[in-house]
């Protein structure tokens, strides 16, 4: 038989090989006219079997051919069905073996999970995203061929594991069923096969197992794309491995090797902590994980009352909606599964209580484009969870899904240099130089990992940071340009006020009773008094809020956004190029521990000189600029109380003096029009302004010096609320300095914010 060569042919071009296994190799095809891509699995011509093993690889490649014709499920790559009819037989008549066929199924385009986890990107493991991508992949996929098909795969493992790209959606699907085999009615000793990392231990001892093998094998894989690093003393032999393996308690997720001459194994509990994952999904997988790498085979995947929890507890792992919030003020994240609040005054209760940060000081920001679009329209925590946003990876998304800071503090803490020096960090920090070349290789690569880990955290802080400020400022503009009208609406209620008050005074000068009043007159010159304050406040809050404006505007503009946005300060770029260059040359272990260590010294040195960087007084302007625009909207509130109330008070006193212009012997020709226009009858006087007859008090029950006091009083207290240690209202000047404003007269206080 000749050797097998696969050229393009008729429409279809071969484009690559896509891999080879031990026995057999998968090409992509593409057609030249359609587009359409496919992928083509066939056996190698110098695949060498003895008589009895050929026979049995024979029947399991037809098998895996026709399992994969009725395999219909999203999860599992599936069989294509070519209408060239000449092209395939072309590929059958060109197979090594005639008498098998060329296996036709879906080309995944974005590789195999293995050459996904050798980017340089995911030396720590992969992200959040991607992980629960392939979870989900996994979780359906097995529980397919197990439930519906009776078939157990035997062999999962990344390289088994192939991506879909669809635009930025990714879709991972299981492949390779040529270990597969239908599951038998009874556990007896079976064949040893699969890939020796990812078997389940029953395999090999004692040879006896049931589909559980299935459960131990994605356990296995998801532990190393969460880590960057199989779970079980990946660099010892299998035998070291198994051993250890054997003799680790229920609990156990992990097996580590110390660094001393004793030369001791650990069980660990918990993954490792150099990964890319949120918390609390690291606690949730964390207990599945101890079901799913249970060594006992018969127990496996269940609970404690031998219930099957493999599914189940996978399913809330994937339907969990963890919300990621980073403060500004701490430096810090949080992160919350949405789904477990009722309402979103418990997400807010929950997150002052963590982040320390009261919830009136507490100013929250949504990045650009969230959905949401305004705070105020979120009814459920659930609203400020945007799925899309969860692939971090995916540099057009924002790093977090919630900014926060608190406007009462102006520092920030900076908590990022938390527990990094770990004790594989330490170790290595104090060995001799002159022993770098003794080091384990093994070790010196989870040196390499812990110090890639804690380079990439610094970077994806100060990323969240830089980002997280500029979007503040960006929704603390738009705030303060959104309270324009409120500006503009106040000043048109002092201008009211004024009129109100001259009508007032208008009305006590026509009456000849009243306008010969002492005390008439001292309540219109209160009145007076009370208007002028009023207007020189509203002055000072148009003064102050026009500042704010500017200065949110010009950090908004500042150039050092970018220039900390392009700027990799902490070399994380270059570190993993160097460790992408550790695996494609040889390079000397102690040249290696050598420019890690630089790499770690010259993060420490940065971390020292971020307290004098140019980005850290942003973060005072900006919360400074905010407290200050939180007490203009205070100011306001006030303001327009007072107005509130002082049009009331004009009210009441208006009908006392028509009153008692009435009960004065006003002239008829006044009486006839107020019984016409019935404002006796049917006004409504104050309680406090009647006898205990019920008859009008008149005019000597209005009280001037209280209206003085009331006047004095607003004045402080608006000063008070501003700052202001002076008799004169405050304003702020360009240079963001309290200072006395001028006097204005009111007509030259502008209509709109717009003509300041």
């Amino acid at each position: 038989m000749q050797q097998q060569s696969f050229r393009s042919f008729g429409d279809w071009d071969n484009i690559q090989s896509l891999g080879e296994g031990g026995f057999g190799e998968v090409y992509r095809w593409r057609n030249k006219f359609t587009g359409q891509e496919i992928a083509t699995k066939s056996l190698k011509p110098k695949a060498k079997f003895r008589p009895d093993e050929l026979v049995r690889f024979k029947n399991r490649w037809i098998q895996e051919y026709n399992w994969i014709q009725e395999l219909e499920i999203p999860y599992i790559v599936g069989a294509v069905t070519l209408s060239d009819s000449t092209f395939l037989a072309y590929l059958n008549g060109q197979h090594f073996y005639k008498n098998l066929p060329v296996i036709v199924m879906e080309y995944c385009n974005g590789g195999d999970l293995r050459s996904i986890m050798e980017r340089k990107e995911h030396f720590n493991g992969l992200h959040e995203h991607d992980i629960r991508a392939v979870l989900k992949t996994l979780r359906h996929a097995v529980e397919y061929l197990h439930v519906h098909c009776k078939i157990e795969h035997r062999d999962i493992k990344p390289e088994n594991i192939v991506l879909n790209l669809n635009g930025d959606v990714k879709h991972y699907k299981l492949t390779d069923f040529g270990y597969a085999r239908e599951i038998p009615e009874a556990t007896l000793e079976q064949s040893v096969v699969g890939t020796r990392h990812y078997v389940a231990p029953e395999v090999i001892h004692p040879g006896s197992y049931k589909n559980t093998v299935d459960y131990w094998s994605v356990g296995v894989v998801i532990f190393e794309i969460i880590c960057g690093i199989r779970p079980f003393i990946p660099h010892r032999e299998f035998k070291d491995i198994l051993t250890n393996v054997l003799e680790k308690p229920v609990d156990c997720i992990a097996i580590t090797e110390a660094i001393d001459p004793t030369g001791a194994f650990n069980f660990e509990n918990n993954l490792f902590p150099q990964n890319q994952c949120s918390p609390i999904f690291i606690e949730k997988i964390e207990k599945w994980l101890k079901l799913a790498l249970d060594t006992n085979y018969k127990t496996r995947g269940s609970d404690q009352n031998g219930t099957l929890k493999f599914y189940t507890d996978l399913d809330k792992i994937l339907e969990s909606k963890i919300l990621s919030v980073f403060s500004l003020s701490s430096y810090e994240f949080f992160y919350y599964d949405v789904n477990a609040f009722e309402t979103i005054v418990q997400f807010f209760e929950k997150l002052a209580l963590d982040s320390n940060v009261p919830q009136k000081s507490m100013y929250i920001t949504l990045p650009t484009l969230h959905p949401l679009q305004r705070l105020e329209y979120a009814k459920h925590p659930a609203d400020f969870y945007v799925p899309e946003w969860s692939d971090t990876s995916n540099l057009s998304n924002p790093p977090v899904m919630l900014y926060m800071a608190d406007v009462k503090k102006h520092k920030c803490d900076y908590n990022v240099n938390k527990g990094n020096e770990t004790d594989t960090i330490m170790k290595c920090i104090n060995i001799d130089q002159q022993m770098y070349h003794e080091v384990p290789i093994w070790f010196l690569e989870q040196f390499e990992r812990h110090v890639g880990h804690i380079l990439s955290k610094y970077k994806h802080h100060l990323d969240c940071y830089v980002k997280g400020l500029y979007e503040s400022v960006m929704s603390m503009e738009q705030d303060v340009f959104l309270y324009e009208p409120t500006i503009e609406k106040i000043h048109s209620d002092v201008l009211i006020l004024c009129g109100r008050i001259k009508q007032f005074q208008h009305t006590v000068q026509m009456s000849p009773q009243s306008k010969n009043s002492q005390k008439w007159l001292e309540i219109v010159g209160t009145y007076q008094s009370k208007y002028e304050t009023h207007k020189e406040m509203v002055a000072s809050i148009a003064r102050r809020y026009k500042s704010v404006r500017k200065h949110c505007h010009d950090l908004a503009d500042a150039a050092i956004f970018k220039k900390f946005s392009e700027e990799d300060i902490y070399g994380v770029g270059r570190f993993r190029d160097f460790i992408q260059q550790t695996r494609n040359t040889r390079i000397p272990n102690a040249d290696r521990m050598t420019e890690c260590l630089k790499f770690f010294d010259e993060c420490n040195n940065v971390n020292q000189k971020f307290s004098r960087s140019p980005i850290v007084p942003i973060h005072d302007k900006i919360v400074s600029q905010y407290d200050m625009f939180l007490k203009i909207q205070d100011v306001i509130k006030g303001v327009a109380q007072s107005i509130n109330k002082l049009e009331n008070d004009l009210d009441a006193e208006t009908k006392v003096l028509l009153r008692w212009n009435f009960q004065n012997n006003a002239d008829d020709h006044l009486s006839m029009k107020m019984e016409s226009l019935n404002m006796v009858d049917n006004c409504s006087v104050p309680f406090s302004l009647l006898n205990g007859d019920g008859q009008m008090n008149g005019f000597q029950q209005t009280d001037t010096s209280n209206l003085i006091q009331e006047a004095e009083f607003l004045t402080n207290s608006i000063s008070a609320i501003l700052g202001d240690n002076n008799s004169m209202p405050m304003c702020v000047d360009d240079n963001n300095t309290m200072a006395v404003c001028a006097d204005d007269n009111m007509e030259h206080i502008p209509m709109t914010v717009k003509d300041i």
